[in-house]
């Protein structure tokens, strides 16, 4: 059975070889002859199957946000998702909606070329499941769903109160001020596309967020232009903000 599951995958490489990067496919070759070796052979195959059912260049053209994205690839908070393999079957000119820095409201759809992506070191995601863009556009976007303390934790519904401003994603909407007086911050569901933030007087009552960045080394880069004593401090998909990472 193990020799049989070897050869299939051996046989779907080919297929499989031009959408992965050089490193990728070395760590996932070496994988498929440790002990994880079934689910890494495994998947060559099922990417092989995957790649070869794919739809070419134009053949979603008219779906829009119902076209089914096949492949993700992902790196440095970069995410591209791929609907149409190019129209020879290869890579060079592929098309997908592409989502640079986590900036999902300058997202777009265009041609991709993965060989391009790959050798900047985009990942394949081996744990995607195909689905619509209008699915991926609703997993992604940041719902504000109250605000939580930045010293007690606890959490006050949208309401009256006074404005948020500076928060990716969430409206200026007034807001219901915590009981032991400090500021409030939003908390969102899931998608969290900028984890790392700058943060002024940190520790103090004035605490503030001056901006967030999708990569840690982004964010320590920023801490030259930001006031004095402003730290680099982590944002959990919660809403709570930590410096132990």
């Amino acid at each position: 059975m193990e020799n049989s599951l070897m050869m299939q995958a051996a046989l779907a490489v080919p297929t499989v070889r031009p959408f992965l990067s050089n490193t990728q496919l070395m760590v996932m070759s070496h994988a498929g002859r440790g002990e994880e070796g079934p689910f890494f052979l495994q998947k060559f195959i099922d990417l092989a199957q995957q790649i070869d059912a794919m739809p070419k260049t134009y053949e979603q053209g008219d779906k829009g946000d119902e076209a089914t994205a096949h492949l993700h690839y992902f790196v440095d908070g970069c995410d591209w998702y791929i609907t149409e393999k190019d129209v020879d079957g290869g890579v060079q000119q592929a098309y997908g909606y592409a989502i640079l820095n986590g900036d999902d409201e300058m997202a777009e759809c265009g041609y991709i070329c993965i060989e391009e992506i790959t050798r900047c070191g985009a990942e394949l995601d081996l744990h995607f499941t195909p689905c619509t863009l209008a699915e991926i556009k609703a997993k992604r976007a940041i719902k504000a769903t109250g605000y939580q303390c930045k010293r007690c934790g606890g959490v006050a519904p949208v309401g009256v109160g006074y404005a948020v401003t500076g928060w990716r994603g969430v409206p200026d909407e007034a807001r219901t001020a915590c009981d032991c007086g400090h500021s409030l911050k939003a908390t969102s569901e899931v998608h969290n596309p900028n984890p790392w933030v700058v943060v002024t007087n940190p520790g103090t009552d004035k605490e503030d967020i001056w901006a967030d960045f999708p990569t840690h080394r982004a964010a320590v880069a920023a801490l030259a232009d930001a006031e004095e004593g402003a730290d680099v401090m982590k944002r959990l998909d919660d809403g709570t903000l930590t410096t132990e990472f």
